[in-house]
């Protein structure tokens, strides 16, 4: 029988099991989020302190949508919380990943959360959110906005100049660049908006080497580049310059179709010329 004054000591076993149950699933946590992610994460506090197994999470609009909310609310209620480290968690799951296809309504979120912390002081925090929208389709409205505002942030062009697939507002803008010569030291990228099947009439009097990197950043099929690519070939006269700029634009597609057809064209002109010697 114990006293009044017997001291309880705690049951160091059970403790210990349930440290353990808890870090394993933690791990669960990163194989099946649906199930375990809204038991150990419900505020910015929990995303900052799980952060190392968060960042191990699979990419999917449930675990993306799941951590947005919590910064827009946030955002939302003018929360104090560590800010770059929770964009990181985002930034870790979602960058280079476009498979499986994000819900417009999340990359929505991504583009709220862009647009409040883009001017941000800290330029660690800017390129975070540019990074959650690298290679995401936007809505028409999220995407005028950025033209709206493209000479405020370099991070408002590239995002322009690299987007993911043709857009008319993109092609409408960029003929508005080219024609009235902005943006000139990013002409190739400028023209690659404007590149669908073919190339514009308007840009055809570039030199070879602008024009052919135009078709490397033109967000048009591979089988189409090539074509592009040889046509480009087959009509101008190569030199050592634009020739290294082919060779490097096929190693990066690896279209060794078109350097070979480069090579029999240019071995057909020099045993041509050999002939008339």
């Amino acid at each position: 029988m114990f006293s009044e004054h017997t001291e309880i000591m705690p049951n160091w076993a059970a403790v210990e099991q349930e440290e353990l149950v808890e870090q394993i699933e933690k791990e669960l946590m990163i194989i099946s989020p649906e199930e375990y992610l809204p038991k150990y994460v419900s505020s910015l506090q929990d995303i900052y302190d799980y952060r190392s197994y968060l960042k191990q999470l699979p990419y999917n609009d449930f675990v993306v949508n799941y951590l947005v909310d919590f910064v827009l609310e946030g955002i939302q209620q003018n929360k104090r919380f560590r800010k770059l480290d929770c964009l990181k968690v985002i930034r870790k799951i979602i960058r280079y990943q476009n498979e499986p296809k994000l819900k417009s309504q999340t990359v929505s979120k991504l583009f709220k959360i862009f647009k409040h912390y883009i001017y941000h002081k800290n330029e660690e925090v800017q390129n975070c959110v540019n990074s959650l929208l690298i290679d995401r389709k936007l809505l028409d409205s999220e995407l005028h906005w950025i033209i709206e505002n493209y000479t405020k942030s370099e991070h408002f062009l590239n995002r322009l100049l690299r987007y993911p697939n043709h857009h008319n507002l993109l092609e409408k803008w960029a003929n508005t660049m080219y024609l009235s010569e902005k943006l000139t030291e990013r002409k190739a990228e400028i023209i690659a908006l404007l590149i669908q099947d073919k190339i514009p009439e308007i840009v055809q009097k570039e030199h070879i080497d602008t024009l052919i990197w135009s078709v490397y950043y033109a967000k048009v099929p591979l089988k189409i580049k090539a074509t592009l690519l040889e046509e480009l070939f087959l009509q101008e006269e190569l030199n050592c310059y634009t020739l290294n700029s082919l060779i490097d634009i096929c190693k990066r597609l690896n279209l060794e179709l078109v350097l070979k057809n480069v090579r029999n064209k240019l071995h057909i002109e020099s045993s041509s010329q050999t002939q008339l010697q």
